[in-house]
């Protein structure tokens, strides 16, 4: 038995290479057994968060009801109060009839009765309310017809 050296593979073993692709195999399960764990912190991060703002939602509505329910109270104030003015007004209409100082702070103030003459404060009312989603839009208004040109001076040369 002759030892011959070109007979010889270029590589010494086959456990070299086996070797390395074993280690790049333990390289890539480890990268990802990396990135599904911070993954998992990721996702545990998301659901606090969901958490957190889920209370702090349900705090938010129940102070919203709490806030309507107070300007509920502010709302009837007012309505009581508007009424008084209203009654008011109707006593100061009443007695203009007869009482020339009461004609004189109806002139001045341009106090009427309701639905008579009133229709600049429902036009008011009307432009502060939003309109309905079903309401219809409004119709454009009719365009005027064209102009014919009237005798115009002819351009001189």
């Amino acid at each position: 038995m002759s030892y011959d050296p070109s007979s010889q593979p270029k590589f010494p073993s086959v456990h070299l290479p086996i070797a390395f692709i074993a280690l790049t195999l333990a390289v890539y399960i480890g990268a990802q057994i990396n990135s599904v764990s911070e993954q998992t912190k990721l996702l545990r991060w998301q659901i606090s968060n969901a958490d957190t703002n889920e209370q702090k939602l349900k705090d938010a509505d129940k102070q919203w009801k709490e806030m309507v329910a107070k300007q509920n109270d502010g709302v009837k104030q007012s309505n009581a109060i508007q009424s008084e003015y209203q009654e008011l007004f109707q006593e100061v209409l009443d007695l203009s009839k007869v009482d020339d100082d009461a004609k004189k702070i109806v002139d001045k103030w341009g106090i009427q009765r309701p639905g008579a003459g009133a229709p600049a404060a429902a036009s008011d009312q009307k432009a502060e309310t939003p309109p309905a989603a079903d309401a219809k839009p409004a119709d454009k208004p009719a365009e005027k017809p064209a102009e014919k040109p009237a005798d115009k001076p002819a351009d001189k040369k």
